[in-house]
Parts: C-alpha cells; sequence; structure tokens
C-alpha cells in the first residue's frame, strides 16, 4: 500500500460496497491520487484502489483462494506476471491440489503445500532466494524422502539431472529391485541409470540379483560425482544426502 499523505476522495469515507467476488469492502481513507480512496477489505486488509471500482464491485480480492481452491496472490510486488516464479508456484499447487493431476499422476495425491506457501507473495520471496539457473527445479525429496509436504523447510533448487537422478529409485517394475526391469526381446534382466548426460544403459543380466548389484554399483559412481560437482554450490548437509 502506497504511504504517500492521503489527498483525495475524503468525502467517501464510511461508504460500504460488496465485491463481485461477495466480500465487503469500506472505504475509511482517501487515496494518494485522484480518484482512489483506501478501502478495509473483508473487514482485514487494506487496499488503495479506484473509487469508481469501488462501486462497481470490481475489486478483486488478492486473498481471495482462486488457484486450486487454496492459492492466492497475496499483496506485494510479485504478480502473475512473473511468470517462472508463477508457473513455479501454479504447478505446485496443481501437484497438490488439482484432481485431474492426481488423475494422471497418483504419486502426488496426499501431498500438501504449507500455509505459508498459500500466499505467492511469501512462495516468491523464497524462489528468489533459492534459485540458481535456468535448468534447475525445485525438489521436496532430497531433504526427506519421506515428506509429502512442500515448504520451505522440504524444499531445495537443483540441477534438472540431478532431480531425475534421485527420482530414478522406484520399486514398482517387474523385478522388484531398484533400476531393475525385465525384457521380453533379450530374455534377460536389464538395468538403467539417469546421468548428468541422460539415460545411461548399465546392461542385461540373466540373474536379476546381479543386474541389481550393478545398478548398486553404477548409482554410488554417479551419486558420488554429484557430491563432489555439488560440493559449495548447495549447502553441504544437502550435498550428504545425494545417494
Amino acid at each position: 500500500m502506497n504511504n504517500t499523505k492521503k489527498k483525495y476522495s475524503r468525502s467517501h469515507i464510511g461508504e460500504i460496497y460488496t465485491t463481485n467476488e461477495g466480500y465487503k469492502c469500506k472505504v475509511i481513507d482517501g487515496g494518494s491520487k485522484k480518484d482512489w480512496c483506501t478501502i478495509l477489505l473483508d473487514d482485514k486488509h487494506k487496499l488503495e484502489v479506484r473509487y469508481g471500482s469501488v462501486k462497481k464491485g470490481k475489486i478483486k480480492n488478492p486473498y481471495h483462494p482462486r488457484v486450486y481452491g487454496i492459492g492466492y496472490i497475496g499483496q506485494g510486488k510479485y504478480t502473475s506476471k512473473n511468470t517462472k516464479i508463477y508457473s513455479t508456484w501454479n504447478n505446485m499447487l496443481s501437484r497438490s491440489y488439482s484432481e485431474n493431476c492426481h488423475k494422471n499422476q497418483p504419486t502426488y495425491k496426499n501431498v500438501t503445500v504449507c500455509e505459508e506457501w498459500y500466499n505467492f507473495q511469501n512462495f516468491a520471496k523464497w524462489y528468489e532466494t533459492q534459485y540458481k539457473e535456468e535448468t534447475w527445479q525445485i525438489d521436496k525429496d532430497l531433504l526427506s524422502a519421506n515428506t509429502r509436504t512442500y515448504s520451505p523447510n522440504t524444499c531445495v533448487f537443483m540441477p534438472q539431472a540431478l532431480n531425475n537422478f534421485l527420482a530414478n529409485t522406484y520399486h514398482n517394475n517387474t523385478s522388484g529391485c531398484i533400476g531393475v526391469s525385465w525384457s521380453k526381446s533379450k530374455n534377460k534382466w536389464e538395468t538403467c541409470i539417469h546421468t548428468k548426460e541422460g539415460c545411461k544403459y548399465i546392461g542385461a543380466y540373466k540373474n536379476k540379483q546381479i543386474a541389481s548389484l550393478q545398478y548398486k554399483l553404477t548409482r554410488k559412481k554417479e551419486a558420488d560425482r554429484w557430491k563432489k560437482e555439488m560440493t559449495g554450490i548447495l549447502p553441504q548437509h544437502i550435498v550428504n544426502s545425494i545417494k
């Protein structure tokens, strides 16, 4: 809100209107510009807006949960025009609260976002302190593999390739072993792994235990490589958790 001394529209103080979204707004002071005034919205939030918009009900509550029924823009310098930040925030809320997303990606069911990040302003401030490069992604699993909540304490930015490497730990394949699956064409158990350069084929084996061992050995080497590369870039306790 502009802290400049109020000069205009003081004659409307005390008037009460209802916005098109159903919120009560009361004029409580003048505005710093002609034809503007200060309102108390929903008995909670002060906004400086055009008086004409107040009369017509065309005031949008920045705290209205219009994003997946939970997220709101809030008041501050960040807007949806901050496309990179906003899209990251929107996608995070989608993974947590979109029914369509859960149909296509059921692993995100029961994932939540901390209340602090319902407010886009709070998320955007955190984002700017953490963001490194264009190809880096937000991740909530490195700090705690069992977490189901996106929050400042559970999330970190990391290279997309590292995120892919860490995500390559699923058990829901035909072998029951991480990184190992059955190849009908080869009639063998084969294994591969995500590396910085992309998906790396390790080999095909008649015995799935041997395939699993080869996967684990290769994974350890790749983890050590990432640890060395990320030392001094990511916080050390995060680097130590890469495995």
